[in-house]
């Protein structure tokens, strides 16, 4: 609900971090992420951009999302290292 404005099914959990990772703008905390398959129940109410960074003026907390195909995603085009290691988690999950 909170990045996308509207409900979302969580289908299965996928995977929680299992290593150190610092958080970026506390720098004493450790950073936890779960990531989860879902759904939508209904259509979508935001934009689906093409673009990286798609929104008028980059301000803090703005957000822009596209969809990606997990086989043609590089590791460069993601910022976080947990977020890199996901992704090979994915690629190794799709036929």
């Amino acid at each position: 609900m909170e990045e996308f404005g509207q409900e979302i099914e969580i289908l299965e959990h996928f995977y929680t971090t299992h290593f150190f990772q610092k958080a970026l703008f506390y720098p004493h905390h450790q950073l936890i992420s779960i990531y989860y398959r879902v759904r939508f129940p209904e259509p979508l109410r935001f934009k689906i951009s093409n673009n990286p960074y798609d929104f008028p003026e980059r301000i803090n907390g703005s957000q822009s999302f596209r969809w990606a195909d997990i086989t043609l995603l590089q590791e460069e085009e993601l910022s976080f290292p947990v977020d890199r290691y996901v992704l090979g988690l994915l690629k190794n999950q799709t036929p």
